[in-house]
């Protein structure tokens, strides 16, 4: 079995979502799209039963009417965020799982139609760190609030817990199709999911990175599984 990652190659943190994803079933292959063009990267994802969208850096605000903006913005990859937009409507016409994480979330909404905050500290709330630099970056971690008629609170089977968080901006005005499934203590938006479920495909946005969770997080395997279950499901129908 095939699982698209829409970057995944072997620099930084890159290589985890594969490991993450192997560690759950050690025989699937993932494809990494980043650096094909545009139209093969679609020709590829025809062939896969998944597809997830990376962590990364900021997205160009052009794509959610904050053009003046863009001098807030962090090493803005123009062609990924075309490539990835593409992906996410290709995959909702053939039906491909897609799970999303961070800024994989934030692009996932804004290809709906919504938009982000460009900088948590700044333009929403500093009651929460949602991330640090440095030596500290990887000891970043707050609490979320897991909603209960939701696909993730199947996953997780808890109300509350605690996840890593390594991201400055986040979603703001939520696309009409999606709804918030988890938030952090002060409201950011953590997860999100289909409004409407019902005859589509698995969907599942997450603001935190559980491919870098500890190996023992329950929760962050088992989102791993029911993603990698759905496109399971996925490439037998």
């Amino acid at each position: 079995m095939k699982i698209a990652i829409s970057k995944g190659d072997n620099i930084g943190n890159y290589p985890l979502y594969k490991i993450w994803l192997e560690m759950v079933d050690p025989t699937i292959e993932c494809i990494n799209l980043y650096g094909l063009s545009k139209n093969n990267a679609i020709e590829e994802i025809k062939n896969c039963s998944g597809l997830l969208l990376s962590g990364g850096n900021d997205i160009n605000p052009e794509f959610y009417s904050k053009i003046d903006q863009e001098s807030r913005c962090f090493n803005i990859d123009k062609y990924r965020d075309e490539l990835e937009l593409e992906l996410i409507i290709k995959s909702i016409n053939l039906e491909i799982p897609i799970l999303a994480i961070c800024r994989g979330q934030q692009i996932l909404n804004v290809s709906m139609g919504g938009s982000l905050i460009i900088d948590i500290e700044e333009d929403f709330d500093k009651s929460i760190k949602h991330k640090l630099e440095g030596d500290q970056k990887n000891l970043c971690f707050h609490n979320i609030t897991i909603e209960y008629n939701s696909k993730l609170k199947t996953i997780y089977k808890v109300d509350n817990t605690i996840v890593n968080s390594f991201h400055h901006q986040a979603i703001e005005i939520l696309a009409k199709n999606l709804k918030v499934v988890a938030f952090a203590d002060d409201k950011i938006i953590e997860a999100i999911e289909w409004n409407n479920p019902q005859n589509k495909s698995f969907l599942l946005g997450v603001q935190w990175h559980p491919e870098r969770m500890k190996l023992d997080d329950i929760g962050s395997i088992a989102i791993a599984q029911a993603f990698l279950d759905a496109s399971k499901a996925y490439k037998h129908n």
